[in-house]
């Protein structure tokens, strides 16, 4: 007990509570304050360290997740855009159409376009991205216009 005087003059009983928290039982404690006081010590740089361990690999998987996209992206759409080109373009007609002297498509633009007027007089149905595939496809394989 701790005497503490008043304005009156008169000392009064005030019970010592300047304990630490490590000094009363773990069970007068609740769980969570246990918790953040084991783990946490309610501290900014050990509260930064601990997000940045379990943040790291997360953004290492990220980072080589992106890495790898645009090469396996582009290979998936050549390979879609392969079997559009054999599965539509050549039932009607063969590579004659693109290597032939007198061929109508003078540009990459023209490619497209003539791209679209197939599929829309076929009634494909194609997404764009489709579309630009097999745009891209058959400028790589026989047109070579500059992008």
């Amino acid at each position: 007990m701790t005497q503490v005087a008043n304005r009156s003059s008169k000392s009064l009983q005030v019970p010592n509570t300047n304990l630490p928290a490590k000094s009363l039982p773990a069970r007068s404690l609740p769980a969570k304050s246990l918790l953040a006081n084991s783990l946490l010590a309610n501290s900014l740089p050990t509260k930064s360290l601990l997000a940045a361990a379990l943040l790291l690999p997360l953004a290492a998987w990220a980072a080589s997740d992106a890495a790898a996209e645009p090469e396996t992206e582009a290979a998936t759409d050549m390979a879609e855009a392969g079997t559009l080109f054999e599965s539509n373009c050549t039932n009607c007609h063969g590579s004659e159409v693109y290597t032939r002297d007198d061929r109508r498509v003078a540009s990459l633009s023209g490619l497209e376009a003539q791209v679209r007027r197939c599929e829309t007089s076929l009634e494909l149905q194609w997404f764009d991205e489709q579309v630009m595939a097999v745009t891209d496809l058959l400028n790589t394989r026989y047109y070579h216009f500059k992008p």
